[in-house]
């Protein structure tokens, strides 16, 4: 595997993760492995540009402050492995980026959440998705952050993005 053939799957998991975290507030623990097991593929096919031991240290510090919120239900579970695989990609060179852009879009997608019409807007996309895909009916879009939680899935696929675009894409 490539590391560009990696990168290219690791995007196309964090949108799926991040669609799933909106519409369901789950994150399944199989998008996590994947962007892991991506981040060991490219380790290997590419050892120059990807740092295996820095990323097994960051992704370790985020698992390990990750469980910690995790236990005060602060942070769910699924928010808190992909945080962790999206580390090991991050590594020490870009944490702190990958962190503060996570905590941004965090911020904005909680802005987003408290809006007055997203009740309104969501009814509307409901609606829509009906008309123009039957077979997505079945999906329920939760609205109300408060007693769902505010989908965090949607924050770290930015993040993540973020740090795969700017450490690892070529210029």
């Amino acid at each position: 595997m490539t590391l560009m053939l990696a990168i290219a799957i690791v995007f196309g998991t964090l949108a799926f993760a991040a669609a799933t975290d909106v519409a369901r507030r789950r994150i399944p623990n199989g998008l996590s492995i994947i962007v892991a097991a991506c981040f060991l593929a490219a380790g290997v096919a590419s050892p120059d540009r990807v740092d295996l031991l820095g990323g097994a240290w960051v992704g370790g510090a985020i698992l390990i402050v990750g469980v910690v919120l995790f236990a005060l239900g602060k942070i769910g579970g699924g928010d808190v492995k992909l945080l962790a695989a999206m580390g090991l990609w991050a590594g020490p060179a870009a944490a702190m980026d990958f962190l503060l852009v996570t905590a941004l879009a965090g911020g904005a997608l909680a802005m987003f959440y408290l809006l007055p019409e997203i009740n309104y807007l969501i009814g509307w996309m409901r609606a829509a998705i009906e008309r123009r895909a039957p077979a997505l009916q079945g999906i329920e879009v939760q609205s109300n952050f408060r007693t769902h939680g505010l989908p965090y899935g949607v924050a770290i696929a930015a993040g993540g993005i973020f740090v795969l675009w700017t450490r690892y894409w070529p210029a």
